[in-house]
């Protein structure tokens, strides 16, 4: 089963058993998938491809989390909370993320192997984790161990 497929299915099951706030976040990643779909010339999206959907999803509420918490209103503090509530639900359909450490091994087993220039090696690192291990990273959490690992910046 496709991961649209399955977001469909659950979509489905969250309105059958009134479940509104599953079936309004899934609503949102239905439409932001149609909307990339007819971006993409009404091609059917990949699993691969409806991952950086998730992405950009998570990272906009990741942000208004990041203004809310500026602000010590109870109705920021509730909009927060529904931001985080989202992030839970849209992660679930992404792949098991990779930790520092698998990252670290990927990049001494195959991104270094071809001596970078210096000034590209955060560039190269970035392309090659978004070709072979899309939707598996936090694109923050691969920066810095970038950066941690190699002392290099973009």
């Amino acid at each position: 089963m496709s991961l649209k497929e399955k977001i469909n299915q659950n979509f489905i099951v969250a309105f059958k058993n009134k479940n509104m706030f599953l079936k309004d976040t899934l609503g949102s990643l239905k439409a932001k998938i149609t909307e990339a779909e007819k971006k993409n010339k009404n091609t059917e999206l990949k699993d691969e491809e409806i991952y950086g959907v998730l992405s950009s999803m998570i990272k906009q509420r990741e942000q208004a989390i990041e203004i809310y918490s500026k602000n010590d209103s109870e109705q920021a503090k509730i909009n927060a909370q529904k931001e985080i509530d989202e992030i839970f639900i849209l992660k679930e359909y992404l792949p098991m993320q990779l930790s520092d450490e698998e990252i670290k091994k990927i990049i001494n087993e195959n991104v270094i192997s071809v001596q970078s220039d210096p000034k590209r090696v955060m560039g190269d690192i970035m392309k090659y984790f978004n070709t072979n291990y899309k939707g598996q990273f936090d694109n923050k959490r691969l920066t810095s161990v970038i950066n941690e690992s190699f002392g290099c910046s973009k």
